[in-house]
């Protein structure tokens, strides 16, 4: 290898280490926070921000409910009084489950979407 790679290779990782910091810091002090997004039958629910826990029980007229947990670290469906609770089951959204697409939580008996939103 020439010294000339080598100056090559090192200003090619500065710039891809710098991307992602510069990246990072966009994301972190843009002022805009990763939210969780409640929908019943498509219709806004409630717009939470992640950051904040909290305990939201979602009621519906039908006499329909599901229990979300926000935490700082993701979002889940603690209880529900559907049938199968298959909304239970479906675990903790977090940040990095939406990085593999996985953003959201459905009940389909109540018509019900939790959402893990990141920031822009």
């Amino acid at each position: 290898m020439k010294p000339r790679d080598g100056i090559i290779i090192g200003v090619v990782l500065l710039l891809a280490v710098g991307t992602l910091l510069l990246s990072f810091l966009l994301r972190s002090g843009g002022g805009e926070e990763d939210m969780v997004v409640i929908r019943v039958h498509g219709e806004l629910y409630g717009s939470y921000p992640l950051s904040e826990e909290r305990t939201v029980l979602v009621e519906q007229d039908s006499g329909d409910w599901n229990r979300v947990h926000i935490t700082g670290e993701g979002v889940c469906v603690e209880d529900a009084n559907c049938a199968n609770h298959d909304c239970v089951r479906m675990g903790t959204l977090t940040l990095e489950s939406v990085s593999f697409n996985q953003s959201m939580i459905t009940c389909l008996p109540h018509g019900m979407t939790v959402e893990l939103v990141p920031a822009a």
